[in-house]
C-alpha cells in the first residue's frame, strides 16, 4: 500500500501517514506555508473529500480507517492547521498545538463545546495532539467537521492571537473555498472508533473492527449545535450558507462562493432528529470539564 506524503513533510511529521513515526506529539519546529504551496494542499483535501463522496455514494457503506482518501484528508487538514501557527507553550514548557486553539474557540460555545468536553473526558490521550486528532475525528462521526471549524475562524481575534498574518485561517477569500467544501462530509457516514489507537503518535491506517467504532462515541444532539452556532454574537448568518458543490476551483476565484440553500435543510435534519436516543449517551458530556 503506497503511503501518501504532505508536502513539505519531514521525518517524524505527521506527513507520513500509516508509517512509524517518533515524537509527533514533540514541539516541532514552525511551518511555514507559501500561498502555491498552500492552494496545492488545500486542492488535495478537496480531491479526498470528493473521492470520499464518490465511494460512499456507490457503496453505502461508511467510511473507516482502511480508507486511504480518509488518511490523506486528515494528515493534509493537519498539516494546514500546524502551518503557520504561531508557538505557544504551556506552564510545563510544552508546545501547545490547534487543540489548545479549538478549545480556546470552542470551549464556552454552547452547543459546540461537547466535542471539547468528550475529548477532553478521554485519558488515554496525553498530548495536545493527540486530542487534536480525537477531536476532528468526533467532527467527522458527528457530522460537525464544517461547522466546528468555521465558528473558529470566524473568531478573528483568537484566530490572530494563533496564527500568522499570512495563514488561510485569517483570509476568508482563501479558506470559504475549503469551508464550503467541508459542508459536503456532512452527507456521509463515517466509522471510526473513539479510542484504542495511539493518536499521540500517528493517524490510525487500519480499521479496529472489533471495537464496534461509532457505538463507543457518545452521540451528541446536532439541532444544539446548529442552533447555537447561528446565535454567536456578531455572526453574519450569510457565513454559514456556502455552496456546497466540490468542484476544483482556482482559490482566487470567488464567483464560486453563491449562497445556497442546503444549510436550511440539514437544520430541518437536525430539528427533525430523535434526540430522545440520544439522552443517555450525554451523560458523560455532562461532567465537569477541566
Amino acid at each position: 500500500m503506497s503511503i501518501p506524503v504532505v508536502p513539505g513533510g519531514t521525518a517524524g511529521s505527521v506527513g507520513s501517514v500509516g508509517s512509524p513515526q517518533r515524537n509527533v506529539g514533540v514541539a516541532q519546529s514552525p511551518r511555514t506555508l507559501t500561498q502555491p504551496q498552500e492552494t496545492k494542499i488545500v486542492q488535495d483535501i478537496l480531491d479526498c473529500i470528493n473521492e470520499m463522496k464518490s465511494e460512499f455514494e456507490d457503496s453505502k457503506i461508511p467510511i473507516d480507517d482502511d480508507n486511504q482518501q480518509l488518511q490523506r484528508f486528515c494528515a493534509k487538514l493537519e498539516y494546514l492547521f500546524q502551518s503557520n501557527m504561531k508557538e505557544k507553550k504551556n506552564l510545563l514548557g510544552r508546545k501547545k498545538d490547534y487543540w489548545d486553539y479549538f478549545c480556546n474557540c470552542l470551549g464556552k460555545t454552547k452547543g459546540i463545546s461537547d466535542g471539547i468536553r468528550f475529548v477532553k473526558s478521554i485519558s488515554e490521550y496525553k498530548t495536545s495532539l493527540g486530542k487534536g486528532r480525537a477531536f476532528l475525528r468526533f467532527c467527522l462521526v458527528h457530522n460537525r467537521m464544517a461547522d466546528s471549524l468555521q465558528a473558529c475562524i470566524i473568531n478573528g481575534k483568537t484566530t490572530s492571537e494563533w496564527f500568522y498574518p499570512q495563514s488561510i485561517w485569517l483570509h476568508q477569500d482563501r479558506n470559504s473555498v475549503l469551508i464550503s467544501a467541508l459542508y459536503d462530509l456532512s452527507g456521509l457516514q463515517f466509522d471510526l472508533a473513539s479510542s484504542g489507537y495511539d493518536l499521540d503518535n500517528a493517524w490510525p491506517s487500519f480499521a479496529k473492527k472489533s471495537l464496534g467504532s461509532h457505538h463507543t462515541w457518545n452521540m451528541p444532539s446536532r439541532t444544539s449545535s446548529m442552533s447555537s452556532l447561528i446565535s454567536i454574537p456578531g455572526q453574519d448568518a450569510s457565513l454559514h450558507r456556502f455552496n456546497l458543490s466540490t468542484t476544483p476551483v482556482d482559490m482566487d476565484d470567488s464567483s464560486h462562493m453563491s449562497p445556497g440553500s442546503h444549510i436550511s435543510e440539514r437544520m430541518h435534519s437536525c430539528v427533525t432528529d430523535n434526540t430522545e436516543t440520544h439522552k443517555q449517551e450525554l451523560e458523560v458530556l455532562q461532567q465537569p470539564t477541566e
